[in-house]
């Protein structure tokens, strides 16, 4: 599957139902998705087994991210959202100083 995006099917969930056991086959063989919908809205999907494990692999990076960024956060408790305003604006102002001084520099140079 990698480098080909496979085909999504939409259905009904009625028509999901009466075909489940086809539909399981064609994801397995296939690399197809199923998009079910109820009324016209997406309620679920059958997808393949590897679509499921990149799944599983994307929550945990979530994860760990999340844990990271609370971990960062927690280390300003104790600043307010002021200071850390006023903090950020002051870094991103030296950030575009020097950016913009290396361009200068770039240009002068050529």
């Amino acid at each position: 599957m990698l480098g080909r995006k496979p085909k999504t099917e939409r259905m009904s969930v009625p028509d999901a139902e009466g075909r489940f056991g086809g539909l399981v086959r064609d994801v397995s063989q296939d690399d197809a998705r199923v998009l079910v919908e109820k009324d016209g809205v997406p309620v679920a999907g059958i997808v393949p087994i590897a679509d499921m494990r990149r799944l599983a692999r994307l929550d945990e990076q979530d994860r760990e991210a999340s844990e990271i960024l609370e971990t960062i956060r927690s280390r300003f408790d104790d600043v307010s959202a002021e200071e850390i305003e006023r903090q950020t604006e002051r870094i991103m102002a030296e950030i575009k100083a020097e950016n913009r001084a290396a361009r200068e520099r770039v240009a002068r140079s050529t």
